[in-house]
């Protein structure tokens, strides 16, 4: 008994010294990636393609690059068994500024077709396209790059198109704002009528600066855009002007926050 007890306290401690050893052969190779490290704007962005399978390893190594950073976002790539994981790390002074990792994991779903999400922080996914390595690293810089928070449509469809619906969806589940103008003629008309984006109208005989209609409708006035002229009156106003107006709206908020 006594012996097996030795053994099995001999082996918690390798265990130990093994992990110890691999912490630090991590912070090594974070340290020696810094050479690779590359600005996108001014977002510190490193990819880091790494042989190791085990995903514990893989997230504590992602840790690791981060963690060599001040500031900035690493993408960990690894290939096995015909499956291409990744991982995104971000530190949090760039979370503050609305780069999230969980986030960028779904923007790279979108054009991988891959799984997975997770934290502001850390966040991982995987596809089968595993010859997309080079897909996931552009859209990810990509994400980075353009931080877009609103998309303003002020044309529209008669038809219904489930192409267009799709890339809406998409754009949604990347905590997109999407705004699209009513029709003219108070018909159908598409993304205006999709559930998934916010359709803008206008309302003269409204008070308010900004009014709920229902759950996916916000009407507003455009009052400024009726001019009189020898008695007659022209109202210049449309749903798209409206909706740009609405976009401004939201972007001045966005700034505030």
């Amino acid at each position: 008994v006594e012996k097996a007890e030795a053994t099995l306290n001999e082996n918690a401690s390798l265990k130990k010294e093994n992990a110890t050893l691999q912490d630090r052969i991590n912070a090594y190779e974070a340290k020696d990636a810094l050479k690779d490290v590359e600005m996108i704007g001014d977002v510190a962005f490193l990819a880091v393609e790494s042989h190791e399978t085990d995903n514990a390893a893989l997230k504590n190594l992602a840790f690791s690059y981060r963690d060599s950073l001040d500031s900035g976002v690493v993408l960990l790539l690894s290939t096995s068994n015909d499956k291409l994981s990744y991982f995104v790390a971000v530190t949090k002074d760039l979370i503050a500024k609305g780069i999230k990792a969980g986030d960028l994991v779904k923007a790279v779903n979108a054009v991988c077709e891959g799984r997975g999400g997770g934290k502001p922080d850390f966040a991982q996914g995987g596809s089968k396209c595993i010859d997309k390595k080079n897909a996931v690293i552009s859209e990810i810089k990509k994400a980075i790059e353009e931080k877009v928070d609103i998309i303003n449509i002020s044309l529209g469809l008669t038809s219904y198109s489930q192409e267009l619906f799709d890339i809406c969806e998409k754009a949604v589940e990347q905590n997109i704002v999407i705004l699209a103008a009513a029709s003219h003629t108070n018909t159908v008309s598409f993304p205006a009528d999709f559930k998934n984006v916010i359709c803008v109208k206008v309302d003269q005989q409204q008070t308010e600066k900004v009014k709920r209609v229902d759950d996916t409708t916000i009407s507003i006035p455009m009052k400024d855009f009726i001019v009189m002229e020898n008695n007659t009156e022209f109202d210049f106003s449309s749903s798209s002007l409206a909706c740009a107006r609405l976009c401004g709206y939201f972007c001045d908020e966005l700034s505030i926050m």
